[in-house]
């Protein structure tokens, strides 16, 4: 074998060598690795046959070309495929995941909507339940003071947005007539009944009481009742003032009949006295 045909050789099994270590198809090595292989067979016909047999090895030669050409041609169609395939593939994926992006975030904003009207139920459910509690009523102490029995225990009660004249303060010039008689109709009014209790913002006062709106089992509510007869003027519980506007549209309308409390106000609620 002489120097050029060894030169030949080398060189087919660089290129075989550089084309498969670079590529991942594996027609494609199948078809590097034939080149030095196809190389060294002409090149050992050639040296037998050298001045016989030119024209078979011309042969060989153009038919180890084509063979070479067809498959990388092959290889080459394979690898367009596999890469249109990939791309397809990936487009598809992509637009998948576009497609279910919006619907991956109305789901989540389906279940977070769930979530919070639940809650929403569940707060409204344990709200009515404590408002539909029935307290029986230990004793009334004045027209807008009353306590009942809560788990066993004594409760004091305070009215939410009325104030009455008082009957039982401890200084003598604020107990009035009026205070009797406010008294007296709420001991009317809750005669034979247990009640149940409303809260608003702040459920406790700096006397630790209770701040409630008031019903009866008929849903009669106490505080408005005192209003609509006169026996009670409408005050601000900050921050409770849920029904603050609608009670004193009620004060506004009594208060035109001058009757009870609005008959004489500075009688009903008098004055400390000057030494």
């Amino acid at each position: 074998m002489n120097k050029d045909n060894l030169t030949r050789i080398i060189a087919a099994v660089l290129y075989a060598a550089s084309v498969f270590y670079t590529t991942h198809d594996t027609m494609t090595r199948i078809a590097a690795i034939l080149v030095p292989i196809i190389v060294f067979f002409i090149v050992r016909f050639q040296n037998k046959n050298n001045k016989n047999n030119t024209k078979n090895v011309n042969k060989l030669v153009g038919l180890a070309i084509l063979l070479i050409a067809v498959m990388f041609l092959v290889c080459g169609k394979t690898d367009l495929e596999n890469s249109n395939k990939a791309a397809k593939v990936k487009k598809a994926v992509t637009t998948n995941e576009t497609n279910n992006e919006p619907k991956k975030n109305s789901q989540d904003i389906s279940t977070q909507s769930e979530i919070l009207e639940k809650e929403t139920k569940s707060e409204e459910s344990s709200t009515n339940n404590e408002k539909h509690q029935l307290y029986e009523i230990a004793r009334v102490v004045d027209g807008d003071t009353l306590k009942v029995y809560i788990d066993g225990k004594k409760e004091t009660i305070r009215l939410l947005n009325v104030n009455t004249p008082e009957s039982v303060a401890k200084e003598e010039y604020r107990n009035v007539p009026l205070g009797k008689t406010a008294s007296s109709f709420t001991k009317n009014f809750l005669d034979g009944h247990k009640v149940y209790l409303e809260y608003d913002i702040e459920k406790l006062d700096q006397y630790g009481r209770t701040l409630a709106f008031v019903y009866t089992e008929d849903g009669d509510c106490l505080n408005k009742a005192l209003i609509e007869a006169s026996l009670a003027k409408v005050v601000k519980f900050e921050p409770n003032v849920t029904r603050y506007d609608e009670y004193k549209k009620i004060e506004k309308r009594v208060k035109q009949n001058k009757q009870g409390i609005w008959a004489n106000y500075e009688a009903a609620f008098p004055k400390k006295p000057e030494n």
